[in-house]
């Protein structure tokens, strides 16, 4: 992963993970992975998945 790939996971981070303290959703976690290929993967478990904002859509995709 070069670097401006690895700011522009940061950037996303940041701002979905501000989104997500904001939101009445806010009992969750996020786990962060590497994987063989270099890229990392995201995952995020909430309460109820009814409550998923558009945030975590973005958050739960693979961020190559």
């Amino acid at each position: 992963m070069d670097l401006q790939a690895a700011r522009e996971i940061k950037r996303r981070l940041l701002a979905d993970t501000q989104a997500l303290l904001t939101s009445p959703a806010a009992t969750f976690a996020v786990g962060l992975a590497p994987r063989p290929d270099g890229g990392y993967a995201i995952a995020v478990r909430l309460r109820d998945d009814a409550d998923r904002p558009a945030a975590l859509d973005r958050l739960a995709a693979e961020v190559p």
